[in-house]
């Protein structure tokens, strides 16, 4: 869950992000399926199932259930959301480097899996 890695500044960003595009190649095909989205009740479902195998093997103790119970809801949650801000922080970036992208031939799709894949590799995420 080392996944608390500040995220750089836009303002210091550059053009090295949109610099690893091969604009003559042909569209790459998407090389994950689109984020699965949980509904809260599964969510909390996982979370609860986690908490009773991990207590029935013996590897944890607690005496607030509920407390637990939410505490890991939370961050089970935030895992699986790592991936929606990530691209939502690619938007931002290819907005602001809008210009770039038009003047170099990319297309949004490109610069998208070029600047996602930069960001994910810098913050050490695995999605």
């Amino acid at each position: 869950m080392g996944r608390k890695t500040p995220p750089p500044q836009h303002a210091d960003l550059d053009s090295s992000y949109l610099g690893n595009i091969n604009y003559r190649s042909e569209l790459v095909k998407e090389e994950t399926d689109p984020a699965m989205q949980f509904p809260r009740e599964y969510v909390a479902y996982m979370a609860k199932q986690v908490l009773k195998r991990l207590t029935q093997a013996g590897l944890i103790q607690y005496g607030q259930p509920e407390y637990v119970s939410e505490v890991m809801f939370e961050v089970i949650s935030d895992e699986l959301s790592v991936e929606d801000r990530i691209n939502d922080e690619v938007r931002k970036i290819l907005e602001e480097h809008g210009n770039e992208m038009k003047e170099l031939g990319a297309t949004f799709e490109e610069a998208f899996k070029a600047v996602k894949k930069q960001l994910v590799r810098e913050r050490k995420i695995i999605l």
